[in-house]
C-alpha cells in the first residue's frame, strides 16, 4: 500500500481529506489547508491499520483512539489540553505523517492559516528581515576562487553562484572563439580523399583501384603520358590519394564541445527541478480572518526563483548557440563531458585551452547547486523557530555593523553529544568576528555537556544532574541554550547566555523564569578558573514596547547594588524590525563589561550606528 487518505475534521472549518503517500513528498498539495486555531480530530480507514504515531513537521506525538467503528478510527494526539489546537505554532507549510505498523506515511506540504493578529503579521515581518539579511551567516555561499593549476575541492553552491559561474563559462567561451578560429589544435592523420589528378605526387594501392574501377573519370590528352589505349593516351580527370591533412578532431577538442551539451542538458534539469519544486499558487487563499502564511512566506521567494528560471532559460539559448558555432568550427560532433576531463599537455601549454579547462575544471570541483537561502526562508513552519532565527540575524547583523567588527568565519559545527534531544542545525551554527582587540564567537543553539570535552571551543560545562523540575528522564545531561556569546581577550574569555521565548514578560516570569536561571546560572560552570559568565539574557518577542526590559534583581537594583551573573528580560520585537536597541545593549554588556541605560538607534545597517546615552 504506497498511499492512504486521512481526514482532519474542525467544528469551524468542516473536513478535508489529505492523501498520505509512503516515502517523503516535497511538492504542495495545491488548495488544502489548516487552521492554527482550530482544534482537529482524525479519522482513518481501519483498513489501514491503527496509526501509532502523529508527527507535525518534525514534532511526534502518540495518539489515542477517542471513536471506533467497523470502518473507522477516529484518533487525536496526545496533549497536554485537548482543547489546544496541533497547529497553534506552526507557520507556512505543515508535513503531516503518521506511522502505521512500523511504516511512515507523508503528506505533501499544506499551507497554514494563521489569524490576522499582530502576532501573525509581526511573524511575516520576521522572516522577511531573515531572508533579507541571513547571506553570508546561515549558509556558505562562498565565492568560488580563480583556479591555478593546483585544484581544490569545493562544496555545494548556491543558485545564484552557480548562474555566476554560468556567466563566466560562457564568457571565456565567447572569447576563446576568435582564437581557436585561427589556431585550433589539430593533429595530422592520413585520409583517402578524391583530388584531382595534377595534385596527386604518388601513386598507392587505392590510386591504381580507383582509377581501374572509375573508367569514367578518363580523359584523352595530347601527349604521350597516361594510360595508353588504340593508340590514344588517357588520364584521369580526378583519382583517390592518400592525404596529411589536419583533423580538428581532437581529445581536448571533444572535450569543449562535449562539456557544451553537459551545460545544456545540467540547464534543463536544473529549471525542471525549481518548477517542480518551487510551484506554488500565485494569490493568497485565506478566508476572512486569517493569513495565508505558506503564501506570504513563499510569494517574495518564488519571485526570486522566477529570475532564476527566466535567466537559466536564456543562459540554455546562449550556450546552444555556442555549440553550434563550435560545431561548425571543429566540423565534428561530440557526446556529453560527465566527468573532469584529464589534464593533457595541450591543455596545460596553450593558453586559450588551458582557461577553458579551468573554467570546466571548476565546474565539475562544485559538486551541484543547492537551494539554501531559497530552502532557508521555505522552512519556516514554527513561530517559535522563526523568532529564534530572527534574533539571530539580527544580532549578528548589529555585530557586524559595530565596534569595527569583521567576520572571520562562520560554519555548521556538528556536536557529537548522544542525545536524542539535540538536533544539529541544518545552517551555519557557529560566528566567529575579531576587532582590534577582541575576538567574538555567537553560538547557536550550542551544546553544554556533563564533561569536559568543551566542544567547538564553549569552555562551560553542565555542572548538575539536578534539575529544577525534578525530572529523572535521561536527558544526556546537556543544555542547549538557544545562544551564547563568547569573547575572547588577553587570554580570559567570557560568556553570556541568552534565551529567546516568543512570549510576553509576564508569561516569561510566571512559568520559565526559575528554571532558565537555574539552569543557564546556577548548573553552568567555565573550565577555565579565570573565565566569567556574565549573565543570562531572555529575549523576549511578545511586548509592544522596547522600553520593557526587565531585570531580575530589582531589589538589588533599588538599593544600587550590581549582581553578577545578571539575569534580565529584554525585548526584541519584531513588530519593528528597524530597531537595534536589544542587540546594542546585549553587546554592550559583553565587550564592555558593563550594562548602560537609554536607548540605541540603528541608522544604516552597512554604516554606523549612533546611541543616545
Amino acid at each position: 500500500m504506497d498511499s492512504i487518505e486521512i481526514t482532519l475534521t474542525t467544528e469551524e472549518h468542516g473536513s478535508v481529506i489529505i492523501p498520505l503517500y509512503l516515502g517523503e513528498e516535497e511538492t504542495f498539495s495545491g488548495g488544502d489547508c489548516v487552521f492554527n486555531d482550530e482544534v482537529y480530530t482524525f479519522s482513518i480507514s481501519s483498513g489501514y491499520g491503527f496509526p501509532t504515531k502523529l508527527f507535525v513537521n518534525e514534532d511526534c506525538f502518540e495518539t489515542e483512539i477517542y471513536k471506533m467503528t467497523s470502518n473507522t478510527f477516529s484518533f487525536r494526539p496526545l496533549l497536554k489540553s485537548q482543547k489546544n489546537s496541533l497547529f497553534r505554532e506552526c507557520f507556512g507549510t505543515v508535513c503531516i505523517k503518521l506511522e502505521i505498523q512500523g511504516r511512515i506515511y507523508s503528506s505533501k506540504s499544506i499551507a497554514v492559516m494563521v489569524t490576522d493578529t499582530l502576532k501573525g503579521r509581526s511573524m511575516l515581518k520576521m522572516v522577511e528581515y531573515i531572508s533579507e539579511n541571513s547571506r553570508g551567516f546561515l549558509y556558505n555561499e562562498t565565492e568560488y576562487a580563480s583556479l591555478g593549476d593546483e585544484f581544490t575541492h569545493y562544496n555545494n553552491i548556491s543558485m545564484a553562484t552557480k548562474i555566476q559561474l554560468l556567466n563566466e563559462i560562457r564568457d571565456i567561451y565567447r572569447q576563446s572563439y576568435r582564437y581557436l578560429q585561427n589556431n585550433p589544435y589539430t593533429k595530422l592523420r592520413k585520409e583517402e580523399k578524391i583530388v584531382p589528378f595534377a595534385k596527386v605526387t604518388s601513386f598507392n594501392p587505392c590510386t591504381v583501384q580507383y582509377i581501374a574501377t572509375h573508367t569514367d573519370e578518363l580523359d584523352a590528352v595530347n601527349y604521350n603520358t597516361g594510360i595508353q589505349f588504340n593508340k590514344q593516351f588517357y588520364q584521369p580527370v580526378r583519382t583517390k590519394a592518400v592525404l596529411n591533412v589536419y583533423s580538428y578532431d581532437t581529445y581536448e577538442n571533444s572535450v569543449l564541445l562535449g562539456f557544451l551539451q553537459t551545460i545544456v542538458i545540467d540547464i534543463s534539469k536544473t529549471v525542471d527541478l525549481l518548477k517542480k519544486k518551487y510551484t506554488v499558487k500565485n494569490k493568497s487563499a485565506a478566508p476572512v480572518g486569517y493569513i495565508d502564511s505558506m503564501y506570504e512566506i513563499y510569494h517574495s521567494t518564488i519571485k526570486v526563483i522566477a529570475h532564476y528560471i527566466d535567466t537559466l532559460v536564456e543562459l540554455k539559448d546562449e550556450y546552444q548557440k555556442l555549440y553550434l558555432y563550435y560545431v561548425r568550427l571543429f566540423d565534428f560532433k561530440a557526446s556529453p563531458v560527465n566527468a573532469t576531463p584529464v589534464f593533457t599537455p595541450v591543455f596545460r601549454s596553450v593558453n586559450a585551452y588551458r582557461q577553458l579547462y579551468r573554467v570546466i575544471h571548476k565546474w565539475f570541483t562544485c559538486n551541484s547547486s543547492e537551494f539554501s537561502h531559497e530552502d532557508l526562508v521555505l522552512s519556516f513552519i514554527s513561530s517559535s523557530k522563526i523568532y529564534e532565527y530572527y534574533c539571530l540575524v539580527k544580532m549578528l547583523t548589529y555585530i557586524k555593523s559595530a565596534y569595527d567588527f569583521k567576520i572571520q568565519n562562520s560554519y555548521n559545527a556538528h556536536y557529537m553529544t548522544k542525545s536524542k534531544f539535540n538536533l544539529n542545525t541544518k545552517y551555519n551554527n557557529t560566528f566567529v568576528f575579531q576587532n582590534n582587540e577582541i575576538r567574538l564567537t555567537v553560538y547557536f543553539q550550542p551544546v553544554i555537556s556533563g564533561n569536559d570535552l568543551a566542544e567547538n571551543e564553549i569552555g562551560l560545562f553542565r555542572n548538575t544532574s539536578t534539575t529544577v523540575k525534578n525530572d529523572t528522564a535521561d536527558k544526556g545531561y546537556i543544555y542547549t541554550p538557544d545562544y551564547i556569546i563568547k569573547t575572547e581577550s588577553k587570554g580570559i574569555s567570557q560568556y553570556l547566555i541568552l534565551d529567546a521565548k516568543f512570549s510576553t514578560t509576564d508569561m516569561i516570569r510566571r512559568q520559565q523564569l526559575q528554571e532558565l536561571v537555574y539552569k543557564y546560572l546556577f548548573s553552568i560552570s567555565t573550565l577555565n578558573s579565570k573565565d566569567i559568565v556574565r549573565g543570562l539574557y531572555i529575549i523576549c518577542g511578545k511586548s509592544d514596547s522596547a522600553d520593557s526590559d526587565s531585570t531580575v534583581h530589582d531589589l538589588a537594583k533599588n538599593i544600587g547594588i550590581k549582581i553578577e551573573p545578571f539575569a534580565e528580560i529584554i525585548t526584541m520585537s519584531g513588530n519593528d524590525t528597524t530597531d537595534y536597541y536589544a542587540p546594542s545593549k546585549i553587546l554592550e554588556s559583553i565587550i564592555n563589561g558593563r550594562k548602560r541605560s537609554g536607548k540605541v538607534s540603528f541608522i544604516n545597517i552597512s554604516g554606523d550606528f549612533s546611541r543616545v546615552l
